[in-house]
């Protein structure tokens, strides 16, 4: 099934049963599943029409044509990839290696390795600001967060116990620390941070306007806080074990995959309130940047 005009659509790695479920927004349904390789988990766009999966099991990547949603090209790496970012208009993605301690870069075009990145141990979520011009990192068994500019280390900072999702938005960059159930909040400007409370075992987070989202993968909820005071204003109920979580702006929709359930729950931006629950397949997880718009 091809694209549509104004559509958008979910791309939700599936890494029980090595799919990807691609899900209408708009209408909420399940519209194709493509068979990957083993253990797809990372989800990022390079382009305004391909997107990327990273193959845990497989140590590879996939590109996908959004146009007709094929898969259209196989990178094999040598390594468990985790985490990506792209840097479009450089046609640049980097790719976190879990095991190797290591931030790899990739030509997009040529597929071509362009250097590698020595970090912390267990490199996780990657986030770049692009106002900054900084590559953020979280490595997970150090309990850290890794500053780099123009491929080299700038800072290290402490976060709080096992960060795992990374998000950045303006003048600062978070860290979603899965055992000390807090994030980490770190101002680009002068690398100062301070903990914002969570709900149980966090994975990951958004933010729209003034809130931030943070899914609690042992609550089966997902956190709504005021970015501004930090106070806490709800809990959304979602189904089990929500790890990733994304924006869908041209329906005024959140999106969090259920890894427990195998579903994924939709929730209305302005009020708040259960949409639906979509069925995927199993183990849903797209971690990463996993909604696009069709313009």
């Amino acid at each position: 099934m091809s694209g549509c005009q104004n559509s958008t659509v979910a791309l939700i790695t599936n890494q029980g049963d090595d799919t990807v479920s691609i899900v209408n927004l708009n209408d909420l349904e399940v519209i194709k599943t493509l068979q990957t390789d083993k253990g797809p988990l990372g989800v990022e766009f390079i382009d305004t029409n391909h997107a990327v999966i990273s193959n845990t099991k497989h140590q590879t990547l996939q590109v996908i044509n959004l146009n007709n949603f094929e898969i259209t090209n196989r990178i094999k790496l040598g390594f468990t990839p985790l985490g990506m970012v792209s840097i479009k208009k450089e046609k640049r993605l980097y790719v976190s290696s879990w095991y190797e301690n290591k931030i790899y870069l990739f030509d997009t075009q040529s597929w071509k390795q362009l250097l590698q990145i020595e970090v912390a141990k267990t490199p996780s979520g990657l986030a770049y600001n692009d106002k900054h011009g900084l590559l953020i990192c979280a490595n997970r068994d150090e309990n850290i967060a890794t500053i780099i500019k123009d491929n080299k280390i700038l800072k290290t900072i402490k976060t709080g116990e096992h960060p795992f999702g990374v998000y950045t938005r303006d003048d600062q960059a978070f860290t979603v620390n899965v055992y000390s159930n807090n994030i980490t909040q770190i101002d680009l400007n002068n690398f100062s941070s301070k903990e914002i409370n969570s709900g149980n075992h966090p994975y990951n987070m958004v933010i729209h306007k003034n809130k931030i989202f943070i899914t609690n993968t042992q609550d089966d909820t997902v956190s709504v806080v005021n970015k501004t005071t930090q106070e806490f204003i709800v809990n959304l109920k979602t189904q089990e074990v929500p790890e990733n979580i994304g924006i869908d702006e041209t329906n005024n929709q959140l999106v969090i995959t259920n890894w427990g359930s195998n579903t994924i729950s939709i929730f209305d931006l302005n009020t708040l309130k259960l949409i639906k629950h979509i069925k995927t397949g199993k183990e849903s997880r797209a971690f990463g940047n996993f909604i696009w718009s069709k313009r």
